[in-house]
C-alpha cells in the first residue's frame, strides 16, 4: 500500500514531514489539556486564554521538532509504510551513532570553491531558519526574564543540544543547521521584544500568571 502513502503525498518530502507528525501533535496536545486541566483544577487556579494556548502552542511545538530532528530519517514514512503495507524493516534502520560531523559552514566551502549553494541547500537553510523562529518568539512570551540574551542562549543550547544528539541516532551534527537556528532564535526574539514595544498590554495577556478560580 506505499502508493497510497505517495498518493497522499506522504514520500519523504518537505511537505510530508508537517503531516506525518500530526498524529504526534494530536496526542501531545491532548495529554497536555489533560494533563494542565487536572492540575488546575487541583490548584483551584485558571488559567488566562492567551498564555494557555500559548503554552499549548510551545508544548506542541517542542514535540514536532523532537519527532522532526530526534528521530532517524524517513522514520514516521517508514512507520506509515509499515502500518499501512505491512513494509518490514524500516527502510529508515541505520546503526546507531554512525553520523557524520561537519564544523565547517557552507559559506566558507564556496569561498574555497569546494561546493556551490544548489536550491537544496538554500531551501534547507530557510527551513532551519523558520524552524526556530517559534523557539525564540514564543519561551519570551510566556516568561519574561526570557525576553532578553537568556530567550537568544535557550534557542541556541536546545539546537546545540539537538545536534550533538543526532549522530547517536544515525543523523549528522551540521553547523550551518546550528547557525541558520540561532538566527531563527533571533529573529522571533526580536518579534517578542518588537511586539513588548508596540503592544505592551497585549504581550501582557501571555505572562498573566494563573488566578484562583474563583477570581472574575
Amino acid at each position: 500500500m506505499s502508493h497510497v502513502i505517495d498518493r497522499l503525498g506522504l514520500n519523504g518530502s518537505v511537505w510530508a514531514y508537517a503531516v506525518e507528525l500530526l498524529p504526534l501533535l494530536a496526542v501531545t496536545a491532548a495529554v497536555y489539556l489533560i494533563v494542565s486541566i487536572l492540575r488546575n483544577k487541583r490548584r483551584g487556579v485558571r488559567v488566562r486564554p492567551l498564555r494557555k494556548l500559548a503554552t499549548l502552542a510551545f508544548v506542541c511545538y517542542c514535540a514536532g521538532v523532537a519527532g522532526l530532528v530526534l528521530v532517524p530519517l524517513n522514520f514516521w514514512y517508514s512507520m506509515e509504510a509499515w502500518i499501512l503495507g505491512g513494509v518490514w524493516p524500516p527502510s529508515w534502520v541505520r546503526i546507531l551513532g554512525t553520523g557524520a560531523f561537519n564544523f565547517v559552514p557552507t559559506f566558507v566551502k564556496m569561498l574555497a570553491g569546494q561546493v556551490t549553494a544548489g536550491a537544496w541547500v538554500r531551501a534547507m537553510g530557510m527551513l532551519n531558519i523558520l524552524l526556530f523562529v517559534p523557539m525564540g518568539l514564543l519561551p519570551p512570551l510566556l516568561w519574561k526574564r526570557l525576553a532578553s540574551w537568556r530567550g537568544l542562549a535557550l534557542g541556541v543550547g536546545v539546537s546545540l543540544a539537538v545536534e550533538l544528539l543526532q549522530p547517536l541516532i544515525g543523523r549528522d551534527f551540521d553547523v550551518d543547521d546550528l547557525m541558520a537556528n540561532a538566527i531563527g532564535t533571533a529573529v522571533g526574539l526580536c518579534v517578542c521584544l518588537l511586539l513588548g514595544r508596540v503592544l505592551p498590554g497585549f504581550v501582557a495577556l501571555f505572562r498573566k500568571q494563573p488566578q484562583p478560580d474563583s477570581a472574575p
